[in-house]
């Protein structure tokens, strides 16, 4: 087998890709006598570049090579090629005729009628058959009708679509009542006859919305706006010979239009701005600025600026409340489910300060010796307990502040040695003698 390979370009020199290169193999010995018979035709398609390649049978291979050329097209070219024993070929290299061919004029044509003939050549089998094309666009034989005087008539159940038949219904004797030589006439037929006026309108073209309208004893196609003025209408034509110039304030309604607007609310600014507010959730319509205005809850409460005074009771009411802040009880005071005090984290430090007014319950963490200040902003009976522990270290010691008192019962508070143990202070303020009353000790916790 020998390779034919070459390049497909445009007249730019670009490559051209996608399109189908034919090689068609003909047998030449009836080229003088109406065309070629094909023996075989090989295909490929250029790629983006415009390269292709095409594997052909060398033509001495042939069992009959005499006068056997191989046609390649592309693209509206031809060329005549003569293909060698072995290898891979350049189109140009192996060229019978200079190429390619122009795709018009007589020397294309010829091509073309060529191979079309030699395509003709292998459907055909006798004499008057037909090439017809089939619903699949494909190309077949039809036969010749088997008996003279035979028709092609239209078959939609047939592939092709038509098919030979017998034609005509017969012998034909008379014609609308008459015989013999019979000139028919429009009557015969039932045609119109014919008529000046028809031909001159048939001869219209139909243009949307015209009218057909004889204009100087001729038709003619008239637009809409030709015909009326023409009919110059006025309105009397139309039963409005009563209608007159009256102002349309002055012009009277209906009994059921005026029942109809006597419902209706009169217009007024202050509901047509109203109506063009949009509506919120939980929005109140409100007057700013005098005009109408959409306003939250929050605007209307700052617009509002409320005061106790303003409730009727409320400050006498509130009178009789403790404040939330330091309130002051007196007389039997019931609580009930579980009261809870969190402690607040003092500062480690040298000396540790206290702030009474914080709260009854403080805890710290001894980073090494020191001293427990003594608490300020104290209130007289105030209790507090201290949780007092050892880092991870342990042995700590914590000294008391001058206003810390000891007691008979415990007269010194000495801490836990072992690291990460807690022990509880518990004192009590006297302000008779301004001094925080040691009262509790426990530790090893």
């Amino acid at each position: 087998m020998t390779t034919i390979a070459d390049t497909l370009t445009n007249p730019a020199g670009t490559g051209v890709g996608g399109v189908v290169v034919r090689a068609t193999l003909v047998a030449a010995s009836e080229v003088l006598t109406g065309g070629g018979a094909i023996i075989r035709e090989t295909e490929a398609t250029t790629d983006s570049d415009g390269a292709w390649s095409l594997t052909l049978t060398p033509i001495d291979d042939l069992a009959v090579s005499d006068g056997a050329y191989y046609l390649v097209t592309a693209d509206g070219h031809r060329w005549t090629i003569d293909v060698p024993d072995s290898g891979t070929h350049a189109l140009d290299d192996v060229q019978v005729e200079p190429g390619p061919l122009p795709s018009t004029g007589a020397t294309a044509a010829a091509l073309a009628a060529l191979e079309v003939l030699a395509i003709l050549d292998t459907i055909v089998d006798a004499r008057g058959d037909l090439i017809v094309a089939t619903a699949a666009d494909t190309v077949t034989r039809l036969p010749v009708g088997a008996t003279d005087g035979w028709v092609l008539k239209v078959d939609s159940t047939q592939a092709t679509g038509i098919r030979w038949a017998a034609g005509g219904g017969g012998a034909v004797d008379s014609v609308n009542g008459e015989t013999g030589v019979v000139v028919l006439d429009a009557a015969d037929v039932g045609a119109q006859p014919v008529d000046s006026d028809l031909t001159t309108i048939a001869g219209l073209t139909a243009t949307t919305d015209n009218v057909i309208q004889s204009v100087a004893s001729a038709w003619a196609s008239r637009t809409p706006a030709q015909l009326k003025a023409t009919l110059a209408l006025v309105k009397g034509d139309v039963g409005l010979g009563s209608v007159d110039n009256t102002s349309d304030a002055a012009k009277p309604v209906s009994t059921a239009t005026q029942t109809a607007l006597d419902a209706k609310q009169p217009l007024d600014s202050d509901l047509t701005a109203i109506a063009g507010l949009t509506a919120t959730t939980d929005n109140m319509i409100m007057s700013v600025a005098s005009a109408w205005a959409s306003r939250t809850p929050a605007q209307v409460k700052a617009a509002l600026a409320i005061a106790q005074s303003d409730v009727s009771g409320l400050v006498a009411a509130l009178a009789l409340l403790a404040p939330l802040a330091s309130p002051t009880l007196t007389g039997t005071v019931t609580l009930s489910g579980r009261q809870v005090s969190t402690p607040d984290t003092l500062t480690d430090a040298a000396t540790i300060a206290v702030d009474a007014s914080l709260g009854n319950d403080f805890k710290v963490t001894l980073g090494g010796n020191r001293t427990l200040g003594n608490p300020t902003n104290p209130t007289d009976g105030q209790k507090i307990v201290f949780a007092i522990r050892q880092d991870g270290t342990g042995s700590r010691t914590l000294a008391l502040g001058a206003d810390y008192r000891l007691g008979t019962d415990i007269t010194a508070v000495t801490l836990s040695t072992a690291a990460n143990k807690t022990d509880y202070l518990g004192v009590r303020y006297n302000s008779t003698d301004s001094k925080w009353d040691v009262i509790a000790f426990v530790k090893g916790y």
